[in-house]
C-alpha cells in the first residue's frame, strides 16, 4: 500500500530522501552555510598568506595559480556557490514534481462521489416514482422537499466518502478513521456530528474539542486546514505552541488532519472534518496541496447539505 497518492521514479526517490537530509536542522543552518562560505573564505585567505608563512609552502601552487588567475578563481568560486544553490534547489524540485495523483486514485475519488450522489438520486428517483402514482391533491411540495432532502444522511455519506477514499489509496494496511465535528454559532464544538467507521467513536468531549490547544479549535480560529505530522509529539510540546490535546485512554500514535468547513453564506465555520491516521508522519505538510483539493472536492458538497439544513429548520419554524 502506498502513503498518500505519492507515485515516484528511482531518481525522484533520491531525490525526496535527500531533501529529508537537507531539511535536518544541524545540515540546513550549519553544514550547508559552511560549504557555501568556506570556499570563499579561503579564496580571499589564500590572497592573504605571507610567503615567510608556514601556510605558504603547502599551498603554494594554489597560491601561484590564485595571484596569477585572480578573476578566473573569482568566478569558479561564485560557480561553486551557484552550483551548491541549484543543486539543493533541484533536490527540492525533483521531490516535490514526484508528488503525483495516479489515474486509479482519481478514479477511486469519482467512484466515492458517485457512490454519494447516487443516493441521492435513488432517493429523488424513488419519491418521483412514488408520487406520480398518488392523487395530485396529495401531493405536498412540504413534503416533497422533506423527502428529498435528507441533509443528515448525505453529510454522514460524505465523511464515510472522506474515509473511504483516503482508505482506497493508502498503501500501508493504516486504520484511517474520520470525523465531523458540528460547531456552535460562538464557534466552539458542540457535538460529533457523524464518525466512520462506528467502531471506533471519537474519545474526545466537546468540552475538550473547545479547549485552546486542541486541533479542532485551531482549525476553527485559524479558518484553515491543521496537518499534526506526529501527535504524540505534538502532545509533548508546551501549551502555548501545542496544537494537539491529549484525551485519555486515547492512543497518541499517529497523525491528524483538521479541516475546517466555511459556510459561504455566513462566513462562519459550521464543521470541521477531522482524518486521523494510526501511523506517525502518515499525513505530511508538503503534501498540504493535495489534502486540501481533496478535501475541498468534498467542502462544496458539505456546503450545500448544510445550507439545505438550514432550509428545513427555518421551515420548521415557520410552521
Amino acid at each position: 500500500m502506498k502513503n498518500i497518492t505519492i507515485s515516484r521514479t528511482r531518481i525522484a526517490q533520491i531525490a525526496h530522501k535527500a531533501q529529508k537530509v537537507i531539511e535536518i536542522w544541524w545540515v540546513r543552518f550549519v553544514i550547508i552555510p559552511a560549504l557555501q562560505s568556506i570556499p570563499g573564505a579561503l579564496f580571499f585567505a589564500t590572497l592573504r598568506v605571507d610567503k615567510a608563512d608556514s601556510l605558504y609552502r603547502p599551498i603554494r601552487p594554489l597560491y601561484n595559480w590564485v595571484n596569477q588567475n585572480p578573476f578566473l578563481a573569482s568566478v569558479i568560486v561564485a560557480l561553486y556557490v551557484i552550483g551548491l544553490n541549484a543543486i539543493i534547489s533541484g533536490v527540492h524540485r525533483l521531490a516535490k514534481g514526484s508528488e503525483r495523483v495516479e489515474i486509479k486514485d482519481l478514479l477511486r475519488l469519482f467512484e466515492v462521489l458517485e457512490t454519494i450522489v447516487g443516493s441521492k438520486s435513488k432517493r429523488f428517483g424513488e419519491y418521483v416514482s412514488t408520487s406520480y402514482k398518488k392523487p395530485r391533491s396529495e401531493f405536498s411540495a412540504e413534503a416533497t422537499f422533506r423527502n428529498i432532502t435528507q441533509p443528515d444522511q448525505q453529510i454522514a455519506l460524505l465523511n464515510i466518502g472522506i474515509q473511504t477514499f483516503f482508505d482506497a489509496i493508502d498503501r500501508h494496511d493504516t486504520n484511517i478513521a474520520t470525523a465531523i465535528v458540528s460547531v456552535s454559532e460562538n464557534g466552539a464544538p458542540e457535538s460529533w456530528f457523524h464518525f466512520h467507521p462506528d467502531s471506533k467513536p471519537p474519545l474526545a468531549t466537546p468540552e475538550e474539542l473547545a479547549k485552546p490547544d486542541s486541533t479542532v479549535m485551531h482549525a476553527i480560529k485559524r479558518r484553515r486546514m491543521v496537518i499534526i505530522e506526529d501527535i504524540a509529539a505534538e502532545a509533548k510540546k508546551p501549551d502555548r505552541s501545542r496544537r494537539y490535546r491529549k484525551v485519555e485512554n486515547e492512543d497518541e500514535e499517529g497523525s491528524l488532519i483538521c479541516y475546517p468547513i466555511i459556510d459561504g453564506s455566513s462566513n462562519k465555520v459550521p464543521y470541521v472534518v477531522s482524518i486521523k491516521a494510526d501511523r506517525k508522519k502518515y499525513f505530511r505538510k508538503h503534501h498540504s496541496e493535495f489534502y486540501s483539493w481533496v478535501l475541498e472536492t468534498f467542502e462544496v458538497r458539505i456546503r450545500l447539505e448544510h445550507s439545505l439544513l438550514l432550509l428545513r429548520s427555518l421551515a420548521d419554524e415557520c410552521n
